[in-house]
């Protein structure tokens, strides 16, 4: 297939990277409970933009109002270069796919992907070859006569993919497009969608809560927390340095350790005493202060262990308790003087067979890895 047959006049005017789509102070009340907002956002040319959160952080009804699904309680959406906030969802051309799929159970694959272009009254030929190109993109082209009733789960999910593509829209909306699929089906139609938006060049933006969904499939993610968003920027950036205690926790695996209190800061790091009096260094993000009670973070995978101590700047001595076996690596706890647990992930299988349950270990904690937030966010553990 001709991958001119897929610019749009938008898309053909420029290789640079615009903002196509601009949400400024959007919210959306019902009543006097607030659901989104104050947000502003701006949503890239090309790019794969996700939604990334929780339920019931806004995600979804953010991404309904750029579709004109729901109307802003207040602020205004631009999309390539016009106010589009009030325009009905009909006149935007934007491609939007349900968690559902909202496919027609009576209808053929080939007559679910035309039917936006029968709406569109184009003439049957035109039809037939613009839906046989989307089907064979997506590989449904030995499908098109066979009944939505007798797909699979992962077929099914294409047939709405292809319809949404089939028109050509110039952004493209999922809400929760893989939630219905089983894990293996899930991550290969992870790298399917991403391969089909690195081919089309459309602008994507997607809403899951999945954070693997969102570090496969993204270019940037927008990490949306009780109607607000967090943070936003590229994947690795999130990951590697959250804003927050809450991108932290919600992008990845982190061990939460609350420290009695800040002892010394300087511009980007700290000096942080644990309970039981172990000073470990730090980052410092946002506005910590000497004195203040903060929450310590380390990703497992930046952790290390060890049968004894080390010259680590950063060591803290406990016992651990299990190893569990995750495939490519051992996922190891190790209960601290207090009680509290850390995890540490391990590949080293010669070095997990020495260390029974109950052994005494040394965890290193690298301080550029170690990241310290006010203590009043919320799911740390005491230590």
């Amino acid at each position: 297939m001709s991958d001119s047959y897929w610019e749009t006049p938008t898309q053909a005017a420029s290789d640079g990277r615009r903002d196509q789509i601009i949400l400024t102070g959007i919210e959306k009340s019902y009543g006097s409970l607030r659901v989104v907002g104050p947000i502003d956002l701006e949503v890239r040319q090309s790019e794969f933009l996700t939604l990334l959160g929780p339920s019931g952080s806004g995600k979804t009804t953010t991404l309904m109002m750029i579709a004109g699904l729901q109307l802003p309680s207040s602020g205004t959406i631009e999309i390539d270069g016009q106010d589009l906030t009030k325009v009905p969802p009909y006149r935007r051309n934007l491609g939007v796919m349900f968690q559902d799929y909202a496919l027609f159970p009576h209808m053929t694959v080939g007559q679910n992907i035309a039917f936006p272009l029968k709406q569109r009254r184009l003439a049957k030929s035109a039809i037939a070859e613009q839906v046989r190109e989307v089907a064979d993109m997506v590989e449904l082209g030995a499908l098109l006569d066979r009944r939505i009733q007798d797909l699979s789960g992962g077929q099914r999910q294409r047939v709405a993919l292809a319809r949404t593509l089939v028109f050509k829209p110039k952004i493209v909306l999922m809400d929760e497009p893989l939630g219905a699929l089983d894990r293996r089906l899930r991550e290969q139609m992870q790298i399917e969608i991403k391969r089909i938006h690195d081919r089309l060049k459309t602008t994507f933006v997607v809403v899951t809560h999945d954070q693997d969904e969102a570090l496969t499939m993204s270019d940037r993610v927008a990490v949306f927390n009780k109607g607000i968003i967090e943070q936003i920027g590229p994947v690795e950036e999130l990951y590697s340095n959250p804003a927050t205690a809450f991108v932290a926790n919600f992008l990845g695996d982190n061990n939460n350790l609350v420290a009695r209190c800040v002892e010394t800061r300087n511009s980007h790091s700290c000096r942080v005493a644990l309970t039981d009096d172990t000073v470990l260094e730090t980052m410092a993000v946002g506005n910590i202060c000497v004195g203040d009670d903060v929450t310590l973070t380390v990703r497992p995978e930046s952790a290390t262990l060890s049968k004894m101590p080390s010259q680590a700047v950063n060591q803290v001595r406990g016992e651990l308790t299990d190893v569990i076996f995750h495939g490519d690596h051992w996922r190891v706890i190790v209960r601290l003087k207090n009680g509290a647990s850390i995890s540490v992930k391990v590949s080293d299988g010669g070095m997990i067979a020495s260390l029974p349950p109950g052994s005494d270990v040394f965890v290193g904690i690298p301080p550029s890895k170690c990241r310290v937030f006010r203590a009043e966010n919320e799911g740390d553990s005491n230590v």
